[in-house]
């Protein structure tokens, strides 16, 4: 992030604006969009997009827990309840946040090891 920001200052509030905006405003437009029935289908696509963000899939994960009932009863038309951890609740997110802990872990030795510098023309 350095390379990207003249001040730490600007690189930390960039970095707040971009988990506000991932864990807070997208995950609750994309819950107002589900609960529209023409666009439901876009926000499943979006939402699907997203998960690759931990904030993201978090914050999505605890709304789809808290609404999960009213959710279920949307789709399935009477009154239903679902586990949080069914994978229209919350066991697609999880699902997704193990990938990543694996893959940002793979990713963070890869850069710490310098693995990079091995391919740089000298």
């Amino acid at each position: 992030m350095s390379g990207l920001f003249k001040s730490s200052a600007s690189a930390r509030s960039a970095v707040m604006y971009l988990y506000l905006l991932l864990g807070i405003v997208l995950p609750m437009f994309l819950m107002i969009l589900m609960f529209v029935k023409s666009t439901r289908e876009l926000s499943t696509f979006i939402t699907q997009f997203f998960l690759i963000f931990p904030i993201f899939a978090i914050a999505n994960g605890y709304l789809n827990i808290s609404l999960r009932s009213l959710i279920a009863s949307m789709e399935e038309g009477k009154s239903a309840t679902r586990d949080p951890f069914d994978s229209k609740a919350a066991g697609g997110n999880l699902v997704f946040l193990c990938i990543s802990i694996v893959l940002f872990w793979v990713l963070f030795i890869l850069v710490e090891g310098q693995f990079w510098a091995k391919f740089k023309k000298k």
